[in-house]
């Protein structure tokens, strides 16, 4: 489902005006987010939601509130998706109604050093896509690049939300960096947890399929800085390598 409008853009939804006074944008109207999202509870389905500003945030934990206390379910797995700006109190808040995340890091390179200027200002920057928050609340996190918004590169994923520097080169909300572990759950096992597949891929152990990447370097091992340069050495796919 859809909440607010694109980061990129600077159509989400926020709650203290942008610097130049211009609005976001509903891709679907709180009430009507509501009814689909309810529609879909009532049925079983597995509901991850497009949610960008805190505004559209707070509208899309007003919905799982409402549906946990009218039909209340343990492991429903909502998801909150992109999360490009969100509070310390809000990430609380998912993680007591048993929310999970799936997390767009890369806005932090990207978009930092511009929104500081235009739109967000100074201190909102410091907190896009607060990575940190979610680990520090036991939230399960994943990361996705939303390609094209990103490289289709997962080491590129941990990297950024490691070390949290900006396409210039500074460093954006220091105390919201993950370690490398993380990180790297983030990209492997978390991200089968978001499919419902981690029984099957995520992870290597006995029951699994074989999937792997095989790389030159341990992203657990080299310094944080590095994380991006590692290179993929071969890829293990249902029992072939490739390049072969």
């Amino acid at each position: 489902l859809l909440a607010d409008g694109a980061f990129y853009a600077q159509l989400m939804q926020m709650k203290e005006p942008y610097l130049d006074g211009h609005e976001g944008e509903w891709l679907t109207e709180p009430e009507e987010l509501e009814k689909y999202a309810d529609f879909f509870w009532k049925r079983d389905y597995r509901i991850h939601v497009h949610a960008n500003g805190d505004k559209g945030v707070e509208k899309t934990l007003e919905t799982l509130e409402k549906l946990q206390r009218d039909n209340p379910k343990e492991d429903h797995r909502f998801t909150f998706h992109h999360l490009g700006y969100t509070d310390k109190d809000q990430v609380q808040r998912m993680a007591t109604l048993g929310a999970h995340a799936s997390i767009q890091p890369y806005y932090v390179y990207a978009l930092s050093s511009k929104y500081s200027e235009t739109g967000l200002g100074k201190e909102r920057a410091q907190n896009i896509s607060p990575v940190g928050y979610l680990i520090d609340n036991d939230i399960v996190t994943c990361f996705h690049s939303d390609f094209f918004m990103a490289p289709a590169d997962p080491l590129t994923l941990m990297w950024v939300a490691v070390n949290r520097k900006s396409i210039d080169g500074k460093t954006f909300g220091r105390e919201l960096r993950v370690s490398p572990w993380e990180a790297l759950k983030a990209v492997t096992i978390n991200g089968a947890f978001h499919l419902n597949q981690e029984h099957h891929i995520g992870s290597i152990e006995i029951g699994k399929k074989a999937d792997f990447v095989i790389l030159d370097k341990d992203p657990l091992k080299v310094d944080a800085e590095d994380i991006g340069d590692i290179k993929v050495l071969k890829t293990v796919y249902e029992g072939r390598a490739f390049p072969q």
